[in-house]
């Protein structure tokens, strides 16, 4: 699956008229998985040899997982060329359990564990010189065009030659072969619109695809250093005018946006009205997000209304995640300090102070280094 910061966003409510359409692509990709999986049965069969049943031991298990994280960074791996053709560049990049992520001083390799996934994500940034369609074309093609080519170079191995290799051959060509099927045929996936929806939204343009292009473009001045506060005023206002409620994820997107902006402005009001709208749609927001979204709404609740008992909510829900430690470490010290849990807030304080350095969102980090000053500033007054 691919994303730029802000393109991710899945249409999770269907209109009526569209329901059907949309049970006829999944069952089409259900046909095409089986008659792939038989046909490469006997063809697995047929070339590996009498014996090849024989071959497999435990340790093929373990093979297998190994096969299939292989095929989803090939696939990943395919975005991101993708994208550097384009003009992007790499932000995120999750595989199974694991996140990579370029931060100011390098890259970084960690955990990220989520629930009813082991696929992976690509977030890459938009250049300011190109047109946003031009750079996610490539992009989006990228992965699908990586995942045909490995399942056709196992399909090589299973063909010309025998025994284990032929036998991984096959299991490869499988592997990505469903891959291919499932980011290919436009679904939804766990709330997220995979490589096929993506790329028929951008063919056929229109409000949504002009809405994800405008809030890509806002999310990679934020990422270059521009405050919120300094955004393009101009093209928010144009984002709402494009957004008719349709995609959860794009309100939500747009809706976070107008959050930062009034936090960095000193408006709490427009911040609070804004996160209260989020609130309202969270559950549409697919896991992985939902969590990022969840730890502001703890930070807001505990730091600007005090109420300690909708904020420790709030965090019980932002468990795991796309949720960066310095944001995670400023909620749990709002929350502490709400508390009276001064110790546990000025040890949370220099969790965050820690990790700011590596906010990958470097004009929201301008933001929430404010945030971290006010809060070690009321710690110290309490």
């Amino acid at each position: 699956m691919s994303s730029t910061p802000q393109a991710s966003q899945p249409d999770s409510i269907e209109a009526p008229h569209r329901s059907g359409r949309h049970w006829l692509r999944f069952l089409a990709w259900v046909a095409a998985c089986g008659v792939s999986g038989v046909l490469l049965g006997r063809l697995a069969a047929r070339h590996a040899g009498p014996g090849a049943a024989n071959l497999l031991s435990p340790w093929d298990i373990g093979g297998i997982l190994v096969v299939w994280l292989v095929v989803i960074v090939i696939h990943e791996a395919g975005h991101w060329a993708g994208g550097r053709l384009g003009g992007m560049r790499l932000i995120l990049m999750t595989v199974g359990p694991l996140r990579l992520t370029h931060e100011p001083g390098g890259w970084r390799l960690g955990l990220f564990l989520r629930s009813g996934g082991f696929g992976g994500l690509t977030v890459m940034a938009p250049g300011a010189d190109r047109p946003i369609a031009q750079q996610l074309r490539p992009m989006i093609a990228g992965g699908p065009l990586a995942s045909l080519l490995l399942s056709m170079a196992g399909l090589v191995l299973l063909v010309a030659t025998s025994g284990r290799v032929a036998l991984y051959g096959g299991a490869i060509a499988v592997v990505s072969g469903l891959v291919l099927a499932v980011t290919a045929i436009p679904l939804r996936i766990g709330g997220f619109p995979n490589d096929g929806a993506q790329w028929r939204d951008l063919r056929r343009g229109g409000r949504s695809a002009q809405l994800r292009s405008v809030l890509a473009a806002l999310s990679a001045q934020s990422l270059s250093g521009i405050r919120p506060r300094e955004l393009d005023g101009a093209a928010l206002a144009h984002a709402h005018a494009l957004d008719d409620g349709s995609e959860p994820l794009c309100t939500a997107g747009l809706h976070y946006l107008d959050y930062v902006v009034g936090c960095d402005r000193g408006d709490a009001a427009a911040a609070g009205h804004a996160l209260d709208r989020i609130a309202a749609r969270i559950d549409e927001i697919p896991q992985g997000l939902r969590q990022a979204y969840a730890i502001e709404l703890a930070y807001f609740e505990a730091a600007e209304r005090g109420d300690a008992a909708k904020a420790q909510a709030w965090m019980s829900r932002a468990r795991g995640g796309l949720v960066e430690p310095a944001s995670r470490a400023r909620a749990a010290a709002a929350l502490a300090l709400a508390e009276g849990r001064h110790d546990a807030a000025r040890e949370a304080l220099d969790e965050a102070e820690r990790a700011l350095s590596r906010q990958f969102d470097r004009g929201g980090a301008e933001l929430l280094g404010d945030q971290l000053r006010a809060l070690r500033e009321r710690l110290a007054g309490a």
